[in-house]
């Protein structure tokens, strides 16, 4: 992508709704290529691929049960291209595995809501950092105890610049305060190496105190963004709570956000990469074991 994203090229089913993502890409500063609109007189390749190599965003919609065969093509040739690619799938739609390293959002095509909240953060610096194996990730054992230091003295904003510093050293993309609508989440976290286990981006919020009634409350808040950016998957880290036992208890009725202490991450880093943090907490919620 270029520095100011300025065209964004549609792949679809022909009977897709796209006056909500057209308007909503315009209102975000993108100029809208649909597949009507891809030149006339070569090959459906050969123009799909000028077209392509004109876009800075495709955007690939699928909705119905699974993506049309027509979509799935054309989005081939844009991977073989190294484009950037974002999915807008529908709740029920079963995506194949070959998707699992594009951008997803979980909506409906005219849920402007999540359709923005992508828009808006799409750019450069999650292009690059996105495409980073996860070979290529850095562990951070050397950097544990500094970020114990800082985290003494630090301030509930202070806690929350660490934990992005943390992603950011580890070869993540984190981007802080992001707005869905209405909603605020503090940090949207990009890589391609976390997308076949967790969403692309992975939203986080960082809490200094979840004691009594506050889990519950950042339990309900989290669900609610992540439901409105459209994406199923998002962590809460925080320096205070309750017990295990407590924690479990609750945790257990939020079945797609996961939990862990600051504490509990940096005793973690010392031994293993924060991807494998991240899968290790995925798996032990959907399967029970690491």
């Amino acid at each position: 992508m270029t520095s100011n994203p300025s065209s964004a090229l549609i792949i679809s089913p022909p009977t897709a709704d796209l006056h909500v993502i057209k308007t909503t890409l315009e209102q975000h500063g993108y100029n809208v290529l649909a597949p009507d609109m891809i030149a006339r007189g070569a090959t459906w390749v050969d123009a799909l691929a000028q077209a392509i190599g004109r876009a800075d965003l495709i955007i690939g919609v699928c909705d119905g049960a699974t993506p049309s065969p027509s979509v799935a093509f054309d989005l081939g040739v844009a991977a073989a291209a190294d484009a950037d690619i974002l999915i807008v799938a529908s709740p029920e739609c079963e995506l194949p595995t070959a998707f699992s390293s594009f951008f997803l959002v979980r909506a409906d095509v005219t849920n402007e809501e999540a359709l923005g909240f992508f828009f808006a953060n799409l750019g450069p610096h999650k292009s690059r950092a996105r495409r980073r194996s996860r070979d290529s990730l850095p562990t951070l054992t050397d950097r544990v105890a500094g970020y114990a230091r800082i985290a003494k003295s630090a301030s509930s904003r202070e806690l929350e610049d660490l934990v992005a510093t943390i992603f950011t050293d580890a070869g993540f993309d984190a981007r802080s305060a992001h707005r869905v609508g209405p909603r605020e989440i503090d940090l949207a976290v990009w890589s391609d190496s976390l997308a076949p286990y967790l969403d692309n981006p992975l939203l986080i919020e960082v809490k200094d105190d979840l004691s009594g009634d506050a889990m519950h409350r950042a339990l309900a808040q989290v669900t609610n963004v992540a439901q409105a950016a459209g994406v199923r998957w998002a962590l809460i880290v925080y320096r205070r709570g309750p017990s295990e036992r407590e924690l479990a208890s609750q945790v257990r009725q939020a079945s797609r956000i996961l939990v862990i202490s600051f504490d509990q991450l940096l005793t973690q880093l010392k031994q293993a990469s924060l991807f494998d943090i991240l899968r290790g907490l995925r798996n032990r919620k959907v399967h029970g074991v690491s």
